[in-house]
């Protein structure tokens, strides 16, 4: 393992700012009373994973998933963009997925939830996974609908995929 380099969280850090308002968004739209954002890179190890992972859940099959992450990585790169997937899932999910990520990602996530009381507050958590690691933002979202003002229909409705078209410094 080569060790995290500033260039890495410079990187994470983009990721979060191009995309913290579409990443609200969909956690206010997402039905989830409990919501944490997540925007990946989709070239990075853990963040492909991730991607396929929610292509397959969409429904595409292995092949599809990949044959679909690989043509979108590839017309993104020949336009010079960066290829970025958002997903929303709830806690429970987080909690269970970015330890998969990060070898840190388990403390952080207590140590966030006990000092920010994130989901229980305004407060909620967005993720930035890629180039190695993950960087965390803790976002006040005080117009958040609250569990008894959601739409509760089923099952939750999760943001899906999103390949965003954003430039990437360099």
């Amino acid at each position: 393992m080569r060790g995290i380099t500033p260039n890495d969280k410079r990187d994470r850090r983009h990721l979060l700012s191009e995309n913290l308002d579409n990443i609200i968004e969909a956690m206010k739209q997402s039905g989830i009373p409990d919501p944490v954002g997540i925007v990946v890179d989709a070239t990075d190890e853990y963040g492909g994973a991730l991607c396929l992972s929610a292509l397959r859940k969409s429904g595409l099959t292995k092949k599809e998933a990949a044959l679909y992450q690989k043509t979108m990585i590839a017309e993104m790169a020949e336009r010079n963009q960066f290829p970025t997937a958002t997903f929303v899932v709830s806690w429970a999910e987080a909690n269970q997925l970015l330890p998969l990520t990060s070898p840190t990602a388990k403390k952080n996530l207590i140590e966030l939830q006990t000092e920010y009381s994130l989901g229980t507050s305004s407060k909620y958590l967005v993720v930035a996974i890629g180039n190695g690691g993950n960087t965390y933002s803790i976002s006040d979202i005080p117009e958040m609908p609250t569990p008894d003002r959601m739409i509760r229909d089923g099952q939750h409705r999760h943001s899906g995929i999103h390949f965003c078209n954003r430039k990437f410094p360099r």
